[in-house]
C-alpha cells in the first residue's frame, strides 16, 4: 500500500522549537495517519515521480512491471502548497482520503516478463503526458499516458 502523509506540521513543531531538544523527541515520535492509502499496486515498488509540468500528477510502479498514474482530484494551487508546506496561517490542507485519482495504465511487456520490476520512473521536464521508465530486464520505455497500455518506444539498452 502507499501511504500518502500531510507532514507540514510536524516539521513546522520540529522548526518552532529547534532548540528544545526535549520537545524535538516528541515531535519524532508523534504518528501521523495518513490523509491518503491506496492498495491497488500487485507488489512492493519503488519507483515514483512528481510531474513538474502538470502539479498533483504522480507515477508510482512496482516490481511486477505495474505503473499507476496519479491525479489529483482538484486543481493543485499555490495555496495548496502554501498550506502543505507549513504556512504559518490557520489555512487548513486540502488534502483528503479523496484527493487523487488513481488509474493502472501499464503492465509488465511480454519481452521482459522473467524481470519486469520497473526500478525509476521519470517524468518529461516539458511535456505533460509524457514519461520514461527504467527496467531491471534492461528496457528504458518510453510512455505517453494519452494512449494507455502501450510503450510508445522500447528499448532494451543492457542486458
Amino acid at each position: 500500500a502507499i501511504d500518502m502523509l500531510d507532514r507540514s506540521s510536524l516539521s513546522s513543531n520540529a522548526r518552532k522549537n529547534e532548540g528544545n531538544l526535549a520537545i524535538n523527541k516528541e515531535v519524532r515520535k508523534m504518528r501521523k495517519d495518513p490523509f491518503f492509502v491506496y492498495s491497488g499496486h500487485s507488489t512492493e515498488g519503488y519507483a515514483i515521480d512528481w510531474s513538474r509540468v502538470t502539479p498533483g500528477r504522480l507515477a508510482t510502479a512496482d516490481c511486477d512491471g505495474n505503473i499507476h498514474i496519479w491525479n489529483a482530484t482538484h486543481p493543485v494551487t499555490q495555496n495548496d502548497i502554501v498550506a502543505k508546506y507549513g504556512n504559518k496561517s490557520s489555512q487548513s490542507s486540502p488534502w483528503s482520503n479523496s484527493s487523487f485519482q488513481v488509474e493502472p495504465m501499464y503492465a509488465a511487456h511480454g519481452d521482459n516478463l522473467d524481470n519486469p520490476s520497473v526500478e525509476d520512473l521519470q517524468w518529461s521536464p516539458t511535456e505533460a503526458t509524457v514519461l520514461a521508465s527504467a527496467e531491471c530486464g534492461g528496457y528504458v520505455r518510453i510512455y505517453d499516458i494519452r494512449c494507455p497500455g502501450k510503450a510508445m518506444i522500447s528499448n532494451k539498452i543492457n542486458s
